[in-house]
């Protein structure tokens, strides 16, 4: 399930550029520590206080898709793409969206 997440970079990227959905499976939130390391975080209350200590939250690549879509920045997504070519795609769109903020 790791691969499903997107990368330590694009979720700083995210972050600066207004990105605000928690990755909420059950009762565990999905987080990347100061450290850059991926790992989940069980919070039994709400956890939408903001996050500290140097986490951000970590969400998944269909998250990012659905919220670049609503930003009209990606018009059309192939689910044959591979992990590097989604990549690729989702940080040329992240690199627009800074452009038009």
């Amino acid at each position: 399930m790791q691969k499903e997440f997107v990368t330590y970079e694009i979720a700083l990227k995210l972050k600066e550029l207004g990105f605000d959905e928690i990755s909420r499976f059950g009762q565990e939130t999905s987080l990347y520590t100061k450290e850059r390391k991926h790992t989940f975080y069980a919070n039994y209350g709400f956890m939408g206080s903001g996050l500290s200590g140097g986490y951000i939250y970590a969400p998944l690549y269909q998250q990012v898709i659905d919220w670049l879509f609503s930003k009209n920045l990606l018009y059309l997504y192939d689910p044959r793409k591979n992990k590097v070519e989604l990549e690729k795609e989702v940080l040329e769109c992240l690199k627009k969206l800074e452009y038009i903020e």
